[in-house]
């Protein structure tokens, strides 16, 4: 057995091979021995250990492993017997240069499900007992190791173990894509306007250096101001890098690179925006991370822009910005094109490691292209079930359609998602189905109950904060309600409908299934958070859901408001949701002015709107104080300063929000942003085109003209 290992090595390295997953399987001691025996003979320095064993290598705890993000190593190893995370395994798949080896430590595969990982109390929620939990996971990822013809694995009995080499194709194709990038980004920057790029790849496709080598090639030819922006100053590290290899005598000075009369310099995405600098181009880099808002407003403030980001993998965004911004920039510059980085640079095409991790994972692009049927939705037909972790590894394309499913439909679907759906007890999944085809998922978290029970009163007086029960300790704690961390609730967490069958009302009757099991259960709230927008408030309230939380902060991955709906299953669990929407709308009311001024102001009047019935604010066509509407007619007619009436504007539109919400969008809009919002004066001129206080004044006497025909 020895010497077909050293055979096998020897080999690999005589020839210019694919990267590969080496999986080594058996009892700790014996594991580490021979890792360590491999690594020896490979007589290689940079080499990465993922784990806490005793040895000279570099080493780091799996949860550091994005520290190591854009370093490149000959072979990497990753010791499962210290703790296993599938975003880990496939982002640090992508650390291991070509022709490297992935090797993966890991105990019999037969007896690894039932391996205590330390990793496990990591995915679980408060309360749930590790000990005795079957992984399947583990089982179905142990399954995917034996089925892969490209894997090897070595055990005490036997190895298994093959050679995939680069055909000289691969290495003549290697770098036309690139060059195709590189094209293209100066034809941005040189070309018409308004003809924004996007760049899309997969990690290792060389989208950096395609950065970096078109703006070192711009530089030569006189393009005197390039900015580029990312999340953070580390993510163009790897641009620099090329651009100081191309252009040696370039000088680095803080955050920029000066060639002659040209510079690049990396602005902050917040300063990009606030100030607007001039510049020929700007590279937004890793643009899938960065909220879709903040690249919206970009988007209209610069006339030459590249976009480059990872499209999926690591950090789980990469949906997100295919399924939200590219509708948005459609609208804004239509005229965009966009070029898909699919050749690898940092190896070849048909990598073997690569193609196991996407393969396993779930992660082929390809699959995430549902598979659509062509036959009519015949609602007679559909039906709903709960799907068991046993029924999901028993079905691998069932498995992979689900996944596929929430990776279209959710931005921050991550591998790590996966790995919780099969391991972790208090997820859920339910499907709804058409003759066995799966149409839409719902994912769901029981919180609370038992769990929280003993620990209520230190919960809801922020004494105390437990791992997992997001809902039930965040309103627990908000509002000083122990009940609440104690009642029994299932959160939706992630619900999926097939893009094809959107808007037929699968979604809603998903959730009316999911309502009446939890029902049988006795569970006493169905609750979900999301990101605050008008289309999901509106199906939320359609659902029969109910705000009971707004978040004062922008979520910074949605560039929106967090939130949170719930929806009472008996008439205990409707008294106290009655009594934390009361506090939740004085909540709304004071903050709507502070915290909440960058709310889209259409979404705060519905969801006044919602909440006033429910708190009786008795907002409906309440009759008004005569005297206030007066002191309104007088300022709209010119004989009083608004300073003396604003708190009678606002009190008109707080106790009338039916009536504000017939006016036109723009008129509820401005109305909202001035008098509920308190927005400057120049933001409003800004927004509606005004000249200043003057018309923004007048443009408030007109618009108020029209809500006091309605009194």
């Amino acid at each position: 057995m020895h010497s077909q290992l050293q055979n096998w090595l020897q080999k690999r390295a005589s020839i210019n091979s694919h990267r590969q997953l080496l999986v080594i399987s058996g009892d700790q001691t014996w594991a580490r021995t021979n890792t360590l025996a491999i690594l020896q003979s490979l007589n290689s320095e940079d080499i990465l250990w993922i784990g806490q064993s005793t040895n000279d290598y570099p080493q780091i705890p799996i949860k550091e492993y994005k520290s190591k993000l854009g370093h490149e190593y000959s072979n990497v190893v990753l010791d499962c017997f210290d703790g296993f995370r599938a975003n880990a395994a496939i982002a640090l798949s992508g650390t291991v240069k070509s022709g490297g080896l992935m090797i993966m430590l890991c105990p019999n595969l037969t007896h690894w499900p039932n391996y205590p990982d330390p990793e496990i109390t990591n995915r679980l929620s408060f309360g749930i007992d590790p000990t005795n939990l079957t992984s399947f996971f583990l089982q179905y990822l142990g399954n995917a190791f034996i089925e892969d013809e490209n894997l090897c694995l070595l055990t005490k009995d036997k190895f298994i173990h093959c050679i995939k080499n680069v055909s000289d194709e691969q290495i003549q194709k290697h770098f036309v894509q690139q060059q195709k990038a590189v094209v293209a980004i100066q034809k941005v920057t040189l070309g018409h306007r308004n003809r924004p790029l996007i760049i899309t790849a997969d990690r290792g496709r060389g989208k950096s250096s395609a950065l970096g080598i078109a703006a070192a090639e711009l530089m030569q030819q006189g393009t005197r101001q390039i900015i580029i922006s990312a999340p953070h100053i580390d993510t163009v590290s790897q641009v620099f890098k090329h651009i100081k290899r191309l252009l040696p005598t370039c000088i680095k000075i803080k955050n920029q690179l000066k060639y002659q009369d040209s510079c690049i310099k990396f602005v902050p995405i917040d300063i990009l925006i606030i100030d607007e600098p001039p510049a020929d181009v700007i590279f937004i880099d890793e643009a899938a991370a960065i909220p879709v808002k903040n690249l919206t407003e970009i988007t209209q403030r610069f006339s030459r822009i590249v976009f480059s980001t990872t499209i999926h993998g690591y950090e789980g965004s990469g949906r997100g910005f295919d399924l939200r911004f590219k509708k948005i920039l459609t609208q804004i510059k239509p005229a965009y094109s966009e070029l898909l980085l699919s050749e690898p640079i940092r190896w070849y095409q048909d990598d073997p490691l690569e193609q196991f991790w996407f393969n396993a994972l779930l992660y082929k692009i390809q699959d995430n292209e549902l598979k659509l049927s062509n036959s009519l939705i015949q609602h007679a037909d559909i039906n709903c079930k709960r799907i068991s972790k046993q029924q999901l590894i028993s079905s691998t394309e069932t498995l992979a359609h689900i996944f596929s499913l929430l990776l279209n439909a959710h931005y921050q679907t991550s591998p790590d998602d996966l790995q919780r759906i099969l391991d972790c007890p208090e997820v859920e999944c339910f499907v709804i189905e058409q003759n066995g085809e799966i149409l839409g998922t719902a994912q769901i978290i029981i919180e609370g109950g038992e769990s929280l029970e003993l620990l209520g009163a230190d919960i809801s007086s922020c004494k105390r904060r437990v791992k997992g029960h997001l809902v039930a300790q965040n309103i627990s704690s908000s509002y000083n309600i122990p009940s609440f961390a104690a009642s029994k609730q299932w959160r939706i967490t992630r619900i999926a409908i097939n893009p094809r069958f959107q808007s037929e009302g699968l979604g809603s009757q998903l959730i009316e299934f999911i309502k009446q099991q939890a029902k049988k259960q006795h569970v006493d709230f169905v609750s979900t958070a999301f990101g605050l927008n008008m289309p999901l408030l509106n199906f939320w309230q359609k659902s029969g859901f109910s705000s009971l939380k707004l978040s004062s902060k922008i979520e910074v991955s949605s560039g929106e408001h967090n939130c949170i709906y719930a929806l009472p299953l008996n008439h205990n669990a409707n008294e106290l949701q009655k009594a934390i929407q009361n506090q939740f709308c004085e909540d709304l009311l004071f903050q709507m002015d502070k915290n909440l001024q960058a709310l889209d102001p259409l979404v705060l009047i519905q969801l006044l709107g919602s909440i006033s019935t429910q708190k009786d604010m008795q907002t409906v066509d309440k009759n008004i104080n005569p005297s206030n509407l007066e002191i309104i007619h007088q300022f709209c007619f010119g004989n009083r300063p608004l300073s003396s009436c604003m708190r009678n504007i606002k009190d008109l539109l707080i106790n009338n929000l039916k009536k504000v919400q017939s006016l036109p969008e723009q008129t509820q809009s401005f109305l909202t942003e001035l008098i509920l919002q308190n927005r400057d004066y120049q933001y409003l001129a800004k927004q509606s085109n005004l000249s200043g206080k003057k018309q923004i004044e007048q443009k408030l006497k007109t618009d108020l003209k029209l809500l006091l025909e309605y009194f």
